[in-house]
């Protein structure tokens, strides 16, 4: 494991806005943040949530609907069976992440770079097994 110098700031900035976020010092500190900043905070919060925004009840179907390709009216209609908040959180970081990946020639983050950092905290393997992690890992 290395990091560099920008990496080893990015990352101290993150925790320090982490720790700082219920803060009555918030907007203060959102001033001098960098754009990772927001976008580490994003992650973690999904990423820390029991249930992930697309419900475990939900996984097998995900997986079967991305792996038929191209699905795209499946996919609609299993968003439309989410409650309203995960159904409206979706929709919002779905929508965020289309507007971002329009400026992929200065972020670098295509849309499959996107996909690779966000998909893994919205939909989560139930599963503890670790074969079963592996086997459906590539489909997530």
């Amino acid at each position: 494991f290395e990091m560099d110098a920008a990496g080893v700031k990015a990352a101290a900035e993150s925790e320090l806005s982490r720790n700082s976020v219920d803060s009555p010092k918030t907007p203060a500190m959102m001033v001098s943040m960098t754009p990772l900043i927001p976008a580490d905070l994003l992650k973690q919060l999904l990423r820390s949530m029991k249930e992930p925004i697309i419900p475990y009840s939900v996984y097998d179907r995900c997986l079967a609907i991305g792996r038929k390709g191209d699905s795209a009216a499946e996919a609609a209609a299993l968003m439309g069976e989410l409650r309203p908040a995960n159904r409206a959180t979706l929709y919002t970081v779905i929508s965020f992440l289309a507007e971002l990946s329009k400026a992929h020639d200065v972020t670098q983050m295509g849309v499959d770079n996107l996909a690779l950092v966000l998909a893994p905290n919205l939909l989560k393997n139930p599963s503890d097994d670790p074969l079963l992690f592996a086997a459906n890992s590539g489909d997530e």
